[in-house]
């Protein structure tokens, strides 16, 4: 995404967020409640390996920090956070850092493949 869409993205969320607070005011669920909803829910979802992910909100928008195994496994966290109610937008700062594996463990998974 170029600076400047992600500008206009960010502004938008920005005048997003002051309209819903006027609008909305108590309405909306703590920061904390948002928080711990979202840990239960990347912990449950047996596609993400929650243990080293960092869940921090801040007026309903959600930032994942910390590592998964897979690609697969970040865009899970991100969905499962977008899901819960409340968050008004997830900012992912997850990093992928898949187990390291040797020369003829890969050889025999392609040779499996093929």
């Amino acid at each position: 995404m170029g600076k400047i869409r992600r500008g206009a993205v960010l502004a938008a969320l920005a005048a997003l967020l002051a309209v819903s607070e006027s609008a909305s005011g108590a309405g909306r669920p703590g920061d904390a409640e948002i928080a711990d909803w979202v840990e239960e829910a990347i912990a449950g979802d047996p596609r993400v390996s929650g243990d080293a992910i960092e869940v921090g909100t801040r007026e309903g928008i959600v930032t994942l920090s910390g590592s998964v195994a897979t690609l697969a496994g970040r865009r899970y966290a991100v969905l499962a956070a977008q899901k819960i109610l409340g968050v008004l937008g997830v900012t992912d700062q997850l990093e992928i850092e898949a187990p390291l594996r040797s020369d003829s463990d890969v050889a025999a998974d392609v040779r499996w493949r093929i």
